[in-house]
């Protein structure tokens, strides 16, 4: 076989090894898209909830939550927790995997992620007789409603007659009953003062305004709380919320607001979580909820703690793939790619040869070779079949070298042309041996003579 030949072989094997790679790299990125777009579409998810906020989920809303989750392929099973400490345990716990709790109860918790800015709660005080605000002196000595120990209206509540610096006990008597509760007691047991945390307007509000006998008092406290805790802020309750004739309130009445987020452990599934997310803000969910003010917009108006990797998605679902400040930064990043491509191909090309048995070894055998034989020949002249020996060892040299090129185990580079080059040296010298070696062989005076 010619080096031109050979030459041309290799030149074909590198091109057939080329187009090969090209054909699996396009193949691996048809597969990986295929899959990706398959679990998408066919990946059953399932998430252990509590989206009624420290209260029972109202069957019918429960049942469109399951409903409308169901058509994305997501499950809600729903648990019930009672108020936000006692979910944010259950979710450290694993027991709930995504839950509704006040603003604030979540910070400084490592393994929880805030997945959304609810809505935000109102503080109603509804009051009887001739109470008319709700200030230490007209409170003080009162019989208050607070809600259930651990509830999230107990908790609410004592934060803001903390605030006033009343204490249960010394100041006032706690009657540890709901808001629902107060409405279908006697007259006779009714607590002078009831709390309620509710968005608005509250189940409540309309029973203990109209056949209860309670109006709604002011707590103008919300900007000056949430200058301690951004949880809080003010809310305004509108005129006629809960009565036209007689109206009430009477008034717009300002009181303080809680807000309400929604977290989930760090490792919940950033799918489900973001199917949730478009069941919350892209559903009839917000009215069938009460929270009328539910908007995607104001998703992250509240940070407690570090966003979820499922809200990041959802906030990216209508984000182009190709941005403008990728497109700024493509430049040096074709430098990069450049670069590391460049080391790469030497980085193989260099480990395809060595991984080779012997293939940095054939210059130095081929110099062997060459070197004995004339060595030899000088010494004390090449035998015949001295001669065919050193042929047969060429030989074999260039057919494993052909070999390897054959085979795919050797690249046809400028590496392999300067060794083919080297065994043409080799040749020509054993063919001036030979010739060397037919001379003397014709003529033993002129041997002795050369000699």
């Amino acid at each position: 076989m010619s080096r031109l030949e050979v030459r041309k072989l290799a030149r074909q094997v590198t091109g057939d090894r080329r187009q090969l790679a090209l054909l699996i790299v396009a193949t691996i990125a048809v597969a990986v898209g295929g899959l990706i777009v398959f679990r998408q579409e066919e990946e059953r998810l399932e998430l252990r909830t509590c989206l009624a906020y420290g209260r029972s989920t109202p069957g019918p809303l429960a049942k469109f939550l399951a409903d409308e989750a169901r058509k994305r392929g997501l499950t809600l099973n729903f648990i019930r927790a009672t108020g936000s400490e006692a979910t944010i345990d259950a979710l450290k716990r694993g027991e709930l995997d995504v839950a509704l709790v006040r603003s604030g109860t979540a910070r400084e918790e490592p393994e929880i992620r805030q997945v959304a800015t609810a809505s935000c709660e109102a503080l109603h005080v509804f009051a009887r007789g001739n109470i008319t605000a709700a200030t230490p002196d007209q409170l003080r000595g009162r019989r208050i409603a607070l809600g259930r120990p651990g509830s999230e209206t107990r908790m609410f509540s004592q934060s803001v007659l903390n605030f006033l610096r009343l204490q249960p006990g010394r100041d006032f008597e706690v009657v540890d009953l709901q808001a629902e509760e107060c409405t279908r007691l006697p007259a006779a047991e009714l607590p002078d003062v009831v709390f309620d945390v509710a968005p608005l307007p509250s189940p409540r509000g309309d029973i203990l305004a109209g056949e209860r006998g309670y109006h709604l008092v002011e707590v103008p406290l919300g900007d000056a709380l949430r200058l301690r805790d951004h949880a809080f802020q003010d809310i305004v309750i509108p005129r006629h919320t809960y009565s036209a004739a007689p109206p009430v309130p009477d008034r717009d009445l300002h009181t303080v607001g809680c807000q309400v987020v929604v977290v989930g452990r760090h490792d919940v599934s950033a799918a489900a979580v973001k199917r949730l997310l478009t069941i919350v803000f892209e559903s009839d969910f917000a009215r069938r909820a009460g929270f009328p003010h539910l908007d995607s917009a104001r998703l992250t108006d509240t940070l407690d703690c570090p966003l979820h990797a499922g809200t990041i998605a959802y906030l990216d679902r209508h984000r182009p793939l190709i941005r403008a400040e990728m497109l700024e930064n493509l430049e040096g990043l074709q430098g990069i790619i450049g670069t590391s491509t460049c080391g790469l191909l030497l980085a193989w090309g260099w480990y395809r040869r060595m991984r080779i048995p012997g293939a940095s070894r054939y210059p130095q055998m081929l110099a062997e070779l060459e070197l004995d034989a004339i060595r030899q020949a000088g010494e004390r002249g090449l035998a015949t079949t001295e001669l065919r020996q050193y042929w047969a060892k060429l030989a074999r040299l260039r057919a494993d070298v052909l070999g390897h090129v054959a085979a795919r185990r050797l690249d046809a580079d400028e590496k392999l042309s300067e060794l083919l080059g080297r065994f043409a040296m080799v040749e020509q010298t054993l063919e001036r041996l030979s010739e060397r070696h037919l001379f003397q062989a014709d003529d033993p005076v002129r041997e002795r003579r050369a000699a």
